[in-house]
């Protein structure tokens, strides 16, 4: 494996060959342990870094004399290093606001390091909460590490086998849809707040009238004064069922719920009353157990969307990578992962995004293949290169100002998105196309221009 300018990036390839590394346990079952994979660094001795990680996570205890009970218990259910690997020693720490503590190292070496670490599934089971807050709970603030990041988790058949996953995924959602032969297209419906449910209504119907597969609610609004939960869902489903009669095409609406507990709970059971299609939550937000419950309740689509987990992934000596927060969504029963991707107003590598893509589709054990949900300022001129980069038509473009923003109005936004899959299906070039479709010109034309004007100001 090759290290970049000797720092850990997002773009490492997280099949990482430990077969060579100095390093290795013997006691050690996969089928009984989740393995996980963590770039580091710390002043500290790396072998007792990684082993410090390893108490701190489990078993927790000073090191020193021990009953022959506690010897069988460390055995049995203390975490283990498995592999580890040095990258490089540098003579400061990558993180600036490191503190030295003594206990933890005083030499003039910060040693960077892979390391993977075997944690036993019987200390928390079937239990979401209880492997998120096992692999990656306290570790990051410990003494030991000036650096430290979550690159990677396996997950063994015999763990996967005990949660339920996603009950929709790709397959059903389209039969669902009836669409079979492209990427779904799904629209946040803009203005993202300040709408009347009268208005936000109206901004759905235009866009499935032009064609458009989904609408759903932004991220940044549930229930407020100017648009209340209950009446906008409803009026938007007279919407949804209104050009479905006309059209005799099923649409979806997604409905966004992320709340505390008890009033998330409402707003579902006001979903259902009112037959929304699908629902979202933020996980990063309300938990991932709420995603996980949302996914085993009465029958709905469930969208996770990504708010909060830049801060967490972005970084990339520190945190956890995306693809694995994309993985445990899936886990967790999310049928659609809204996901950032490049080629837009979001800022990520195109190794990053093939990895979050690959957690959302590759086979994983039961696991049905989820929809990859790209967002973040996608438009006609970005779908070519997602439909290229994700190799099938199993993805959703998710599109908010270039459909609701569109200079001929939001109905020819949703066609031009349209005429943009023709394209792309046919082979031809998207200007050349669009001298015989008009509302694909105007999108061409209008945001080119306006990136143009973006990247001059």
């Amino acid at each position: 494996m090759k290290i970049k300018n000797q720092i850990c990036t997002d773009s490492m390839e997280i099949e990482y060959d430990f077969s060579k590394a100095p390093f290795k346990t013997t006691s050690f079952e996969s089928k009984h342990h989740v393995l996980v994979t963590y770039y580091a660094e710390s002043r500290s001795d790396p072998e007792v870094a990684a082993r410090g990680l390893c108490n701190e996570q489990s078993a927790s205890r000073f090191p020193g004399a021990s009953s022959a009970r506690e010897e069988a218990l460390l055995r049995d259910y203390a975490a283990k290093v498995v592999g580890l690997d040095i990258i490089s020693e540098e003579d400061h720490p990558t993180l600036n606001t490191y503190v030295d503590l003594p206990r933890f190292g005083t030499g003039p070496v910060y040693t960077r390091f892979m390391t993977q670490i075997a944690f036993p599934i019987a200390n928390f089971r079937a239990s979401l909460a209880g492997l998120i807050n096992t692999i990656a709970g306290e570790p990051h603030h410990t003494g030991y590490f000036s650096a430290l990041k979550i690159i990677d988790v396996k997950l063994p058949e015999t763990y996967v086998c005990d949660f339920q996953g996603p009950q929709f995924g790709v397959q059903k959602i389209r039969e669902r849809l009836n669409v079979y032969d492209r990427p779904l297209f799904c629209g946040p419906v803009k203005p993202s707040v300040g709408l009347t449910p009268d208005e936000f209504a109206s901004q759905a119907y235009k866009a499935f009238k032009g064609g458009i597969d989904i609408v759903k609610d932004d991220e940044l609004i549930v229930d407020t004064a100017y648009c209340p939960f209950e009446e906008r869902v409803r009026k938007t489903m007279d919407a949804v069922k209104r050009i479905e009669d006309e059209t005799g095409r099923a649409r979806l609406y997604v409905a966004h719920i992320s709340a505390d507990y008890d009033q998330m709970k409402r707003y579902y059971e006001t979903a259902l009353r009112y037959n929304v299609d699908a629902v979202m939550v933020s996980p990063m937000i309300v938990g991932f157990p709420s995603l996980q419950w949302l996914s085993r309740e009465e029958g709905l689509p469930v969208f996770s969307h990504n708010a909060c987990m830049s801060m967490a992934t972005r970084v990339s000596f520190f945190g956890i990578s995306l693809h694995v927060l994309v993985q445990l969504q899936r886990l967790a029963g999310a049928d659609v992962v809204v996901i950032p991707s490049p080629w837009g107003t979001f800022i990520m590598s195109d190794e990053d995004h093939r990895r979050n893509v690959e957690a959302s589709l590759v086979a994983s054990h039961d696991l049905a293949p989820i929809w990859p949900g790209l967002s973040g300022g996608k438009s006609v001129g970005t779908l070519l290169r997602c439909y290229q980069s994700v190799g099938s038509e199993d993805f959703m473009f998710i599109v908010g100002s270039a459909l609701f923003h569109h200079p001929l109005g939001v109905e020819a936004g949703a066609r031009s998105l349209l005429q943009a899959w023709e394209a792309t299906q046919q082979g031809i070039e998207l200007d050349h196309y669009a001298k015989d479709h008009k509302e694909l010109r105007a999108a061409v034309s209008h945001f080119k221009q306006q990136h143009t004007q973006h990247a001059e100001s």
